[in-house]
């Protein structure tokens, strides 16, 4: 790997890491003193999407609220249809929360502390939600530069979008907790550094090369990146140990049939989330053929009456369609 991208993958894991502090820095205040918090996302998500949509009409003479008017606008990757991209996906995404919030707010059975509490939740999801719009902004310039001749034009949005994926979800990787990874970077790390520093290197390299094709089939609806977080270090662990071209074969057939029929649920972001976790890596999250409640509320950092609400929800959807 060339020390140009090696900086360039250095630089958006931490970006993605700021990202990452702003969220957790959000949790802490709406511990402190949730009303005051709540108040500060219901007033700040409707700036945020006025300013958004201000920024792109001076600086492109664009209205992204004009879902019609875009449509065709663009066919030829360029900056502007980067930025303009961008914008437009999280004007969407911020009306939608924005919409989901002003629902609390105007439900009256509500006590105050109850409804404060969740509209900070939301606004957690919120900034979350801006990580994963600025990874789903590139997919789809990605795909557009596909069908460009410039190949150059193609590469860079393949680069980038690899980057920026093997960025966030090296936040979300602890090599600490992780044995079976370690092992894995060190059979492919250089031994020429410091052990700590060469396997950070080796797993962005890596992340860089897988994440982008397992990015493709969770875009949709894997927010919290949890379950591209999850497919990325099986896929990197799984290396150790070449799988039979059959098996693997085998299990890829088996793994989009059970999305296909979670798509044909229409099962909710949360219950997709939940989901897509557990198809990921069942070994994991099943014991005795039954979910394991605890690793799935660790690992999506909720409680476990949570997760077996969401898991019972989600099964009678599928049960049903």
């Amino acid at each position: 790997m060339n020390n140009e991208l090696n900086a360039q993958l250095n630089r958006d894991f931490r970006a993605a890491d700021e990202a990452r502090a702003k969220v957790e820095l959000l949790k802490q205040l709406a511990k402190m003193d949730p009303v005051r918090t709540a108040k500060f996302i219901i007033d700040g998500i409707p700036e945020q999407r006025k300013r958004t949509q201000e920024e792109i009409a001076v600086s492109f003479g664009v209205d992204i609220s004009d879902d019609e008017g875009l449509k065709g606008r663009y066919s030829h990757l360029s900056v502007e249809v980067v930025v303009v991209h961008q914008a437009w996906n999280l004007y969407r995404a911020l009306g939608e929360f924005q919409r989901h919030i002003e629902v609390v707010v105007a439900d009256t059975a509500l006590t105050e502390k109850t409804r404060a509490a969740r509209i900070c939740e939301l606004g957690v999801e919120v900034l979350r939600m801006q990580e994963a719009n600025l990874l789903h902004t590139f997919h789809e310039i990605n795909k557009l530069a596909a069908s460009s001749s410039d190949e150059r034009a193609r590469r860079y949005a393949q680069e980038a979008l690899a980057s920026r994926l093997a960025g966030h979800l090296a936040t979300r990787i602890s090599l600490l907790r992780n044995s079976r990874l370690r092992k894995a970077l060190d059979d492919i790390r250089e031994h020429n550094k410091p052990p700590k520093r060469e396997r950070f290197e080796a797993l962005l390299r890596e992340l860089f090369a897988y994440s982008p094709t397992i990015w493709a089939d969770y875009h949709n609806h894997d927010l919290s990146l949890r379950a591209t977080r999850t497919a990325a270090v099986r896929r990197i662990e799984r290396d150790e140990n070449v799988v039979p071209p059959e098996a693997e074969l085998a299990a890829f057939s088996e793994l989009e049939a059970l999305r296909k029929q979670a798509r044909e649920a229409g099962l909710t972001p949360r219950q997709h989330e939940l989901f897509g976790l557990v198809v990921s890596d069942p070994g994991r999250f099943f014991r005795n053929g039954k979910l394991n409640h605890n690793e799935a509320a660790r690992e999506m950092g909720v409680a476990v009456g949570t997760i077996k609400s969401l898991w019972s929800r989600t099964r009678d959807a599928l049960r049903a369609s």
